[in-house]
């Protein structure tokens, strides 16, 4: 836990489709989020708890970074980009 008794939040960022959703899910050792091959899968970010070497973290996993199409897609990146913003720490995720 941090300095205020909350577990570190750590915000998973990156492209569409560069592996934020399936980092989180083996992390959280869990299905937590949804996985496809589509870019634009995660719309909502989502937060998941878990212990990582001793430390109390909550991931948040946001929809990737990219242009809005739609209106769908831009409350996507807004909410993704105040997520990220509460964040400790981002990790930026880019595919192999």
């Amino acid at each position: 836990r941090g300095l205020s008794g909350r577990p570190a939040r750590v915000g998973l960022g990156g492209a569409p489709n560069a592996g934020k959703s399936s980092l989180c899910n083996a992390l959280a050792r869990a299905p937590a989020a949804l996985v496809g091959p589509a870019a634009g899968t995660t719309r909502d970010y989502l937060t998941a708890r878990l212990t990582l070497g001793g430390v109390d973290v909550e991931l948040i996993d946001t929809a990737g970074v990219a242009a809005a199409a739609d209106g769908i897609e831009e409350q996507a990146q807004r909410l993704g980009a105040v997520a990220a913003g509460r964040a400790d720490v981002v990790a930026w995720c880019a595919e192999p």
